[in-house]
């Protein structure tokens, strides 16, 4: 039984995919969404094999870059069936990798994303039983999700105006389907009370019929929809919302049927469309009835709408701060910008604001509170002798701001070679790599062994083209210790003289202590000492 991934793109659809001579039904398929908020996203299997024909194939492959003369055997066309999605919560690449299966991740990020027609290319997966499995319990296992996969913010249940959702989503305000091109989500609108009686949305069995966007063409037209029939191909959950006049509801996310996904076609009569001379005509037009089914969400579309009229509205300004993309802090120092933000473009709250340097001064407030309880979280942590160093790391790796503001950001890679295991990885503006190693004590097997980080410039050439980040010149911080465990009498002042020396025969090693960590960033920004209670180590150096 051979393996096969299909990577689809956030904005494209991907047709049947190409699979080898050797493809049969049965054959087992992972799908996988490139791009932002990338990962697998579903698991299935091939239920249709059918020959490529010879034309479709030669254009498939010279568009792909390839010469004639090294075409591959004769390949097949697949109709694949994904009976475990993942499309609201990806499992992203990093966990793969965690997992050990990397070469899955490197796979995806080299997958032949060529298409021409109703076709796409796949790739095949040296996958055997023990690794399919593993990869089956890594999808299923509990975990944090993706990058940005929290830009979803509307809970079920919640009632909104939907020109909100709309500018919020995209979409024309009259649309019933829209694709949202910030985030990797596809909306439909059902009404609750539409004109024509045969589009009231029905449940048959556990399949919602609902109706979808009302497309140009006869009841006999062939084609399907543009955003439901193809959103499982993509990758991309679907929120169904209920909607009637100018409010809707979210109930949940749901799937189309992938066997059938329209249940028939609805005459959707002649409807004014715009011309190429400016003017307007009338089109014939349809509407699909779909089939889906629901995967998350509350109970609806039952006939009673009380549940709907009884709702009060909420804002869904609020709600959509959160939406930002990955460039963009997190946390409350992140919340409190796109809150400003907010208050600044939001017309409904133009009104309350009167002084913008207030808002400048309640985000320095944010800022300052995060710091301050950062820090004593660290100190508290740091004075426990019962502290691990993943217990430290956790709470370090939160605040790159400690090592100065001459570092970017946290690049978020450990491992960059297989012998090299980074605690944390910052970046210069210069792109060089500066490593952060933390440990309790013991300084001298500890320096012998940080040398080896140097080994990193032998990968340089990889490293730079792989991950844009430059090691030749790369640096590293040792934090080790507490003043308050030296014993024997020894002062803080001489521990620190004693580092002092040590450091100036260390050419890109710099040795340093938790407490001069911490009591340097609280001169740096002006924080407090530890709250009282708290275990504060005498004699910080």
């Amino acid at each position: 039984m051979d393996t096969w991934l299909v990577a689809a793109s956030n904005k494209r659809p991907v047709p049947d995919p190409v699979v080898g001579p050797t493809a049969a039904v049965g054959d087992r398929v992972v799908l996988c969404r490139m791009g932002n908020n990338g990962g697998v996203v579903a698991l299935g299997a091939i239920v249709e094999v059918s020959d490529l024909d010879e034309q479709s194939q030669s254009v498939l492959w010279l568009m792909s870059g390839r010469r004639p003369s090294d075409r591959p055997e004769p390949s097949q066309k697949a109709v694949v069936f994904y009976d475990n999605l993942f499309l609201s919560n990806p499992v992203p690449f990093s966990r793969l990798d965690e997992a050990g299966l990397g070469h899955i991740t490197q796979v995806a990020k080299k997958a032949d994303l060529t298409r021409f027609g109703s076709l796409t290319a796949s790739t095949h997966l040296d996958l055997d039983e023990t690794l399919w499995a593993l990869l089956v319990q890594t999808v299923g296992a509990d975990g944090e999700p993706g990058e940005d996969i929290g830009a979803w913010p509307i809970e079920p249940g919640m009632k909104l105006r939907r020109d909100h959702v709309h500018a919020a989503f995209g979409g024309g305000r009259g649309a019933a389907e829209c694709s949202n091109a910030r985030t990797p989500n596809d909306i439909l609108f059902v009404q609750l009370t539409p004109d024509d009686p045969e589009l009231v949305p029905r449940w048959d069995g556990g399949v919602l019929v609902a109706a979808g966007q009302a497309q140009r063409g006869s009841l006999d037209t062939p084609g399907g929809t543009a955003v439901v029939d193809s959103h499982v191909l993509r990758g991309r959950p679907l929120r169904v919302f209920e909607a009637d006049g100018e409010f809707c509801r979210y109930v949940g996310e749901f799937a189309v049927d992938q066997t059938n996904p329209v249940e028939r076609w609805v005459d959707g009569g002649r409807r004014p469309v715009k011309t190429r001379g400016r003017g307007e005509d009338l089109a014939q037009f349809r509407i699909p009835l779909l089939r889906l089914r629901q995967l998350d969400g509350i109970e609806a579309f039952h006939g009673d709408h009380s549940p709907f009229h009884a709702a009060t509205p909420l804002s869904l300004a609020l709600r959509t701060s959160v939406v930002h993309s990955r460039d963009e802090e997190d946390g409350v120092e992140g919340t409190a910008r796109r809150l400003i933000q907010l208050l600044r473009d939001g017309p409904e709250m133009a009104g309350a604001i009167e002084q913008v340097d207030a808002l400048q001064a309640l985000n320095a407030l944010v800022q300052h509170a995060r710091y301050q309880a950062d820090i004593d979280a660290l100190s508290a942590a740091v004075a426990d002798p019962n502290s691990l160093e993943a217990d430290l790391q956790k709470l370090v790796e939160r605040m790159p701001w400690l090592f100065g503001g001459q570092f970017l950001s946290e690049t978020g890679r450990r491992g960059l070679t297989t012998k090299v295991q980074l605690d944390i990885s910052l970046l210069r503006p210069d792109g060089a790599l500066h490593c952060v190693e933390l440990k309790k004590a013991n300084v001298k097997g500890l320096i012998d062994e940080e040398h080896r980080y140097c080994a990193l410039d032998e990968d340089r050439n990889r490293i730079l083209a792989e991950h844009d980040i430059d090691t030749r010149r790369a640096s590293i911080t040792v934090v080790i210790g507490s003043a308050a465990f030296v014993k024997d009498g020894i002062s803080p002042q001489r521990v620190a003289e004693t580092i002092r020396i040590y450091n100036s025969h260390l050419p890109r090693i710099q040795v340093t202590t938790y407490n001069q960590l911490i009591e340097d960033a609280r001169r740096a920004f002006g924080l407090t000492g530890p709250p009282p209670g708290a275990d504060r180590a005498e004699g910080a150096v």
